[in-house]
């Protein structure tokens, strides 16, 4: 008597089920760091347009002041309104009579200086992966 085998044994069926366990694992651990890096993307972009946000209104803001007084991490001013601009909790905070705004956070350093009238503004920006990058605003005020 001749027996007829159409099908797979119970072995055949365990290494199928475990390839694909080992190649699904594998798909969801590249799946994973594509998302974490694509979010870590995003966060890094908002921080560029914080950045340069902060730039733009710090340019804006300083050149039309009427009157500063400047030390080697604050610079005082005036434009509709009183305003100070420091380095707060790793924040560059503009603090006005209306209370403390950030302008950009992340923010590991923040130098600044006056000299020939010319203002100075430095601040470093952490991103993500322990990049960094300097900003350097250099406005003349006559």
């Amino acid at each position: 008597m001749k027996q007829n085998s159409a099908g797979f044994t119970l072995i055949e069926l365990i290494c199928v089920l475990v390839l694909i366990g080992i190649i699904g694992s594998g798909l969801l651990i590249g799946f994973t760091y594509v998302v974490n890096q694509q979010q870590a993307l995003r966060r890094d972009y908002q921080q560029v347009q914080k950045s340069q946000l902060a730039i733009m209104r710090l340019l804006s803001d300083i050149k039309n002041s009427s009157s500063r007084t400047v030390t080697s991490n604050t610079i005082s001013y005036t434009y509709d309104g009183a305003k100070v601009i420091s380095n707060k909790n790793n924040n560059l905070v503009m603090t006005t009579s209306d209370g403390d705004h950030i302008l950009a956070d992340n923010i590991s350093n923040l130098s600044t200086s006056l000299s020939n009238n010319m203002v100075t503004i430095q601040f470093t920006t952490q991103y993500s992966n322990n990049i960094s990058k300097t900003s350097t605003l250099k406005i003349y005020v006559p």
